[in-house]
């Protein structure tokens, strides 16, 4: 029986700008690590995401997080 689990992360404002991956780790009942998998290939050339840091408020951000809330 196959279940989809997600997780949700917000990232958050003070996140460096940088090139980032996902690696996820799963662990048994007894809390050891069973495998684990990542959104990029070996050498981490493949499926990676850059995240643009934001420094400050900007009004014009406040105003779209606040009307994409509202949906």
């Amino acid at each position: 029986n196959i279940q989809n689990n997600t997780v949700a992360w917000t990232v958050e404002r003070d996140v460096p700008t940088a090139i980032y991956f996902v690696r996820a780790y799963i662990l048994d009942a007894s809390g050891i690590q069973v495998v684990y998998g990542q959104s990029t290939n070996k050498a981490k050339t493949a499926n990676l995401f850059k995240i643009q840091s934001i420094s400050g408020r900007h009004v014009s951000l406040d105003i779209a997080s606040a009307v994409f809330s509202a949906f």
